[in-house]
């Protein structure tokens, strides 16, 4: 899994799952077989699907921008010069 931080921007709050809640994941095992794997993909039981790895992990949502850069549509816009 991704670190909190990083999971909170993804969607993920703490109290998405309870004991006993079943999920379905989808990620990649781990190369020497031994019983570890990385989430991609957490499907969560009201249906929602949560991204579960680091931001560089294969698949991952792109990061949209916070703000726009585009003024809107009839402000003035500054004149640099």
């Amino acid at each position: 899994m991704g670190s909190p931080n990083g999971l909170v921007h993804r969607g993920w709050r703490r109290t998405e799952l309870k004991k006993g809640d079943q999920v379905t994941v989808e990620g990649y095992g781990a190369k020497d077989g031994s019983n570890m794997a990385n989430a991609g993909t957490v499907t969560i039981p009201d249906g929602r699907k949560l991204f579960g790895g680091f931001q560089t992990t294969p698949g991952a949502p792109v990061k949209q921008p916070r703000f726009s850069v585009t003024p809107p549509r009839g402000a003035p816009r500054s004149n640099p010069g």
